[in-house]
């Protein structure tokens, strides 16, 4: 919306200006929301070039309506996590870079939001049970790391078991719900036998969809720095990425998806 990126400084073309300017004529009030993954130098480069759309130089944010929305208990900055933050406790006591200094103005100007709305009704989940108490309470103290043993036993109640009077993953109640395991390695497992399953029910094939790798290296010369791209890979070893499960790579992105239609899938 602002044309602002990672890679992004304080300088910007006329033409960019213009541009962003007719996009954003007539708006009042600006929404931001997921307002946790914003870091003080988001802030801080959102700032300045509203400043520069709404020509309002010396105002916060150009001099906009701004509106934040989000909660702090959730997802933090994708670039600098928890300690790049509006909430952190360490930007601002060390400012020697230029980077240092926009993120503690960033977090100077989050600081002037001073109008705060807290929403404390769970709209997800509004049945009056006692089980249905207990769980919303468990999900609160989670959120703030504030578990009480009565937490704990309600959570180690749900864990799936073979024993008797216990809920099980096997119960058909469950069968393509969500679940929630301790490692991926375990997730991928369950992935693959629910995908045969499902296949087998519907009387469907699994249609497999590959990844197309690549090698890149590069080599360092006493005259300067050469690149080369090296793009064929063995057959062998590509089988291999292919098969592998998903979680052995740092991402977690999958070699090969087999999916097929009517299929329950979590994006």
């Amino acid at each position: 919306m602002f044309g602002l990126n990672e890679k992004t400084d304080e300088h910007i073309s006329n033409k960019q200006l213009s541009q962003l300017r007719s996009r954003l004529q007539g708006v009042d009030y600006i929404f931001f929301d997921e307002v946790s993954m914003l870091s003080c130098r988001d802030m801080y480069q959102i700032s300045v070039r509203m400043a520069k759309i709404f020509n309002e130089t010396e105002l916060p944010w150009g001099g906009q309506n701004m509106i934040f929305a989000g909660d702090f208990a959730q997802l933090p900055p994708a670039i600098g996590h928890e300690n790049a933050s509006l909430y952190s406790r360490t930007v601002g006591s060390n400012s020697n870079s230029h980077l240092d200094q926009q993120a503690a103005i960033g977090k100077a100007l989050w600081h002037q939001v001073t109008t705060v709305v807290i929403l404390r009704e769970n709209m997800r989940q509004k049945s009056q049970t006692k089980e249905d108490a207990q769980l919303r309470q468990t999900l609160t103290n989670m959120q703030y790391k504030a578990c009480t043993p009565e937490d704990l036993v309600s959570l180690r109640s749900r864990i799936s078991s073979n024993l008797p009077g216990c809920s099980s993953v096997k119960d058909k109640e469950f069968r393509n719900v969500s679940i929630i395991t301790a490692f991926n390695i375990h997730k991928d497992e369950i992935n693959k036998l629910g995908s045969l399953r499902f296949s087998k029910e519907t009387s469907q094939p699994l249609v497999d969809f590959f990844s197309e790798d690549s090698i890149s290296s590069s080599q360092e010369r006493k005259k300067g720095k050469v690149s080369s791209q090296v793009s064929t890979i063995s057959d062998c070893v590509q089988d291999t990425l292919w098969n592998q499960p998903h979680s052995s790579n740092s991402k977690c992105i999958p070699g090969k998806l087999s999916l097929c239609v009517g299929m329950p899938i979590m994006i």
